[in-house]
């Protein structure tokens, strides 16, 4: 299985509002590479689109163990848990993103 090609896949499903289907993709990278960054973190954005925050931050904080300095993990985790009004928690997720990346328009 090529990961790259399934993460494309994805994300053009993604993107064209097949968000089964994406999940699809993103399961199958994780079938491979449990500890894949990039599928822990759009599964988590999709787990919080279908309105499961818990999953999302379950995934989101997946996403930070593999990479503690990426930014975009500590994001996700962040919308996650305010979603959950974790309010205190959110905030802390959205500080460490924007210290790690201060210049992201995200």
């Amino acid at each position: 299985m090529d990961i790259d090609q399934e993460l494309r896949q994805g994300i053009e499903c993604q993107r064209a509002g097949r968000l089964g289907d994406a999940l699809l993709h993103y399961r199958l990278v994780l079938a491979h590479d449990p500890t894949n960054l990039d599928a822990l973190n759009l599964m988590s954005v999709l787990a919080l689109t279908a309105g499961d925050g818990a999953t999302a931050a379950a995934l989101a904080s997946s996403a930070i163990e593999q990479q503690p300095d990426w930014f975009m993990s500590y994001l996700n985790l962040g919308n996650a848990l305010q979603s959950l009004d974790r309010v205190d928690d959110a905030i802390d997720a959205f500080q460490k993103s924007i210290t790690l990346h201060p210049d992201s328009a995200e």
